[in-house]
C-alpha cells in the first residue's frame, strides 16, 4: 500500500502540471478570462440553444468540454477503499506499476557450460556450448513412425525413462547408415535416461571435443580442438528423427522437432554437480566396471572422491532472462445526480455524492474480482487439463456413505491438488479454494474446519464480492456469490511471490475521479470513476500454481455432477 500510495501522489501532480504538494483551487478563482484560470481547466462554455415548456433542452449542452471541475483526482482513499474490499487480491501478488506499459521480468536458472565451455558471457544459444539440452518431442510425428503407430505415448516414455543410451540420426544420402548425433560436430551425446518435468522431453548430456576428463568421460575426437555444439541449436531447428537405443534394449524412435536448454528451476539434474567415476563398491562407475561414460543411474551415482574434486573442473549454470510487456486495462463508469436528489437528499441528512461514490466503488471492486477470478480459473483449468486432474468421488456402495465420508472426500480432493501444486510449481502447497456457497456450507461443520470470526467476516464482506468464510488446514476458503449455489466448482490455488511463477495483479491508477456539474445546468451532476490496472500471467508455467476442477461423485449406478446427487442433505 505504500507503494501504491507513492504512485497515486506522483500521478496526482503528473496529471495537474503541479507539485506534489500543490492543490488545485490554490491557483485562484474562475474566471471568464482563460489566462486566468486554473492550471489545465478548459474555458467556460455556456449552453447554445433553449429551455422547452416541459423542462427538456433543445441545442447543445456542452456537457463535453472541459470546464471547471473537470481536472482528473487520482485519490488514495477511495482507491484504498477499493483495494479493502477486493477480497480477491488476497489470492495472488499485487505489483503496483508506475507506468501504462511496462515490463514484467523474470528469470530463470540454465544448464549451461561443462568443464571446458568458455563461452558462458552470452546468452544467445548460438555462441554458448550447453552440457545439457532437451530435445522437445514432436508427438504426432513420433506415433506416426514405423514401429510405434501400436504403442502409446505413455509407452514410449516408459521405455525411456531411466535408462543410459546412445542417439543415432539418419545418415546423409538414400540407404546411409545412421551416425550417431554430434558425430557431425566433433562431440559425443548420450541420453541421459531423464525426462524433462513438465513436458517429459528427454534431456541428452554432451561432452565435447579436448575434454580430457571429467567424470571419467572422454569427449569426440580430441584434434577437433575449437569444435562446439552450439550447432544442436539451428542446425535441428526444423526437427530431427533420432532412436535412442538402450543397453541390452530395443531401440526406441522419436521426432525431435527442436532443442532447448535444460532450466533449473524445471529439472533438478543431480549428476551435474558431480559423478565420481567410482562406485561405492570401489570399480569404476560404469556398466563393465571400465572407465567410459558416466552412469546416470541414481542409485548408484556418489559425489567425487577427495582426489577427483581437487583436479575436475566444475560444470556451470547460467541465468536465462526473458520478461513481458504489460499494458494497463482500463475499466471505467458514470454516475449522476438529479438537481431535486441533490437538493432533497441533502435535506434529510444524506450525502447524495457519498451514495454515488460507494456504488462507483462495488462496481469497480466486482469487476477487478471478476477479471482476477476468471483468469485465475482458466489457468487452474489449463494445467488440470494438461495433467489430467481426476476430481471424482468414489462410492463403493450407496449404503456406506453420509455426509461426513463425502465431506472427507471432499477436503481430500482439495489436499491431493495442494500437494500437486506444490510438487509441479515449486513455489509453494496451495494456500486458497474458492468454490460456490453450497461446497462451502458442506464443509463449514466439518471437524477440521475453522470458521472466521463474526468481526472479520463483517468487515470483509462490505461488497458483494468474493468473501472468506474459514479454513481447512493451511487452506483459506473463499466463497463465490457469482458461482451457482449447486455449482461443483472448485479453485484451489497459491499465492505465490512477486518473483515465483504465476499471475499478477498490477495496479497502475486504482481509483481516478472526475466530478463535474452541469455545464450551464443543462445536464446532470455527474461522477466519473475510471481504474486501470493489468492482470499478467509471468514466469515459467505459471498455471501450475493453480488447479479448477469440477467435483463429480462415481456411484455404482454411474457417474454424475450433480450437486443434489453429491449432497443429498443440501441439495
Amino acid at each position: 500500500m505504500q507503494k501504491l500510495a507513492s504512485i497515486h501522489a506522483l500521478n496526482e501532480a503528473a496529471t495537474k502540471g503541479l507539485d506534489a504538494k500543490s492543490i488545485l483551487e490554490s491557483w485562484g478563482n474562475m474566471h471568464m478570462n482563460p489566462d486566468a484560470n486554473f492550471a489545465g481547466m478548459g474555458d467556460p462554455t455556456l449552453p447554445q440553444g433553449s429551455a422547452n415548456p416541459d423542462g427538456t433542452f433543445t441545442g447543445i449542452t456542452n456537457d463535453g468540454n472541459f470546464g471547471s471541475g473537470d481536472m482528473p483526482s487520482s485519490t488514495l482513499p477511495m482507491a484504498m477503499a477499493i483495494a479493502a474490499q477486493t477480497i480477491a487480491l488476497d489470492l495472488l501478488p499485487t505489483v503496483p506499476i508506475s507506468t501504462a506499459l511496462t515490463i514484467l521480468p523474470y528469470v530463470n536458472g540454465v544448464y549451461s557450460g561443462g568443464a571446458t565451455n568458455r563461452n558462458l558471457g552470452s546468452l544467445d544459444t548460438s555462441a554458448k556450448n550447453p552440457r545439457l539440452v532437451k530435445g522437445v518431442i514432436d508427438w504426432d510425428a513420433t506415433l506416426a513412425i514405423a514401429g510405434n503407430t501400436t504403442k502409446t505415448k505413455n509407452e514410449i516414455l516408459e521405455a525411456l525413462k531411466g535408462v543410459e543410451a546412445t542417439i543415432t540420426i539418419p545418415g546423409t544420402g538414400a540407404g546411409a547408415d545412421p551416425v550417431a548425433l554430434g558425430t557431425a560436430l566433433g562431440a559425443k551425446v548420450t541420453f541421459t535416461g531423464l525426462l524433462s518435468f513438465y513436458d517429459k522431453a528427454p534431456i541428452f548430456e554432451i561432452v565435447y571435443p579436448n575434454e580430457a576428463y571429467r567424470n571419467g568421460n572422454f569427449g569426440g575426437d580430441s584434434t577437433q580442438e575449437g569444435s562446439t555444439f552450439a550447432n544442436i541449436f539451428n542446425q535441428y531447428a526444423n526437427g530431427v528423427e533420432v532412436t535412442i537405443t538402450p543397453t541390452g534394449a530395443d531401440p526406441v524412435k522419436v521426432k525431435i522437432s527442436y532443442f532447448d536448454t535444460v532450466k533449473t528451476y524445471e529439472d533438478f539434474v543431480p549428476f551435474f554437480t558431480g559423478v565420481s567415476k567410482y562406485g561405492s563398491n570401489g570399480n569404476y562407475n560404469t556398466a563393465d566396471g571400465t572407465r567410459g561414460a558416466a552412469q546416470y543411474n541414481l542409485k548408484t551415482l556418489n559425489p567425487y572422491l577427495r582426489s577427483e574434486g581437487e583436479v575436475t573442473p566444475a560444470n556451470k549454470v547460467s541465468l536465462e532472462m526473458a520478461s513481458t510487456k504489460v499494458d494497463a486495462k482500463t475499466v471505467k463508469i458514470n454516475g449522476e445526480i438529479t438537481r431535486e436528489q441533490f437538493q432533497d437528499m441533502t435535506a434529510y441528512g444524506y450525502d447524495p455524492y457519498g451514495f454515488i461514490n460507494a456504488i462507483l466503488t462495488n462496481e469497480c471492486t466486482q469487476r477487478i474480482n471478476f477479471d482476477i477470478l476468471k483468469a485465475l480459473h482458466n489457468l487452474g483449468k489449463k494445467h488440470a487439463d494438461s495433467i489430467g486432474f481426476n476430481a471424482k468421488i468414489v462410492i463403493s456402495s450407496d449404503l456406506h456413505e453420509n455426509s461426513l465420508t463425502i465431506q472427507k472426500q471432499v477436503v481430500a480432493k482439495f489436499n491431493l491438488a495442494s500437494n500437486i501444486i506444490s510438487t509441479r510449481s515449486r513455489v509453494s502447497p496451495a494456500d486458497w479454494v474458492v468454490v460456490g456457497a453450497g461446497i462451502g456450507t458442506a464443509i463449514m461443520d466439518m471437524p477440521t474446519f475453522l470458521a472466521t470470526p463474526v468481526t472479520t467476516f463483517a468487515a470483509a464482506s462490505g461488497s458483494n464480492a468474493i468473501y472468506n468464510i474459514g479454513s481447512l488446514g493451511r487452506l483459506k476458503v473463499y466463497v463465490d456469490p457469482y458461482l451457482d449455489f449447486d455449482s461443483t466448482s472448485c479453485l484451489v490455488g497459491a499465492v505465490g511471490t512477486e518473483q515465483s511463477p504465476g499471475l499478477k495483479f498490477m495496479p497502475y491508477i486504482l481509483a481516478d475521479q472526475i466530478t463535474y456539474p452541469s455545464e450551464g445546468m443543462g445536464g446532470q451532476n455527474a461522477v466519473s470513476m475510471t481504474s486501470r490496472y493489468a492482470i499478467a500471467a509471468a514466469g515459467q508455467h505459471p498455471e501450475t500454481l493453480y488447479l479448477g476442477f469440477d467435483l463429480k461423485l462415481q456411484k455404482v449406478s454411474g457417474e454424475t455432477s450433480d450437486f443434489a446427487a453429491i449432497f443429498p442433505y443440501l441439495g
